[in-house]
């Protein structure tokens, strides 16, 4: 993401903002990015301004809800998250964010 070089224009598509860690400027558009490295991985997020101030406000935001883990979720069980996928097909309300590959297995279990 770090001042990626397009081909056409041979001009950096990010630009990284000095005096704040993480936060880049797509060039074209004006917009504001934040990326971090995140047990190995690499975290980006459009921040959806071109404000550098609020950039830098949600940028720290989002940097420290990266980290929250939402306790209820991490104790649910298999059990429990089946329910809850039965529940959202019948129309009752339950949110639960499933990976790809847990999505199959739910199908074929329910």
């Amino acid at each position: 993401m770090v001042n990626d070089v397009s081909a056409d224009n041979k001009e950096a598509t990010y630009i990284k903002i000095a005096n704040f860690p993480g936060l880049y400027r797509h060039t074209r558009s004006g917009r504001y990015y934040g990326a971090k490295k995140l047990r190995g991985k690499r975290r980006e997020c459009s921040l959806r301004t071109t404000d550098r101030k609020i950039a830098e406000r949600r940028l720290r935001d989002w940097m420290r809800n990266l980290t929250a883990v939402d306790h209820g979720l991490e104790r649910m069980t298999l059990r429990e998250l089946i329910i809850g996928v039965k529940r959202h097909k019948t129309g009752t309300f339950f949110y639960v964010p499933i990976y790809p590959a847990l999505k199959v297995l739910l199908v074929r279990l329910c």
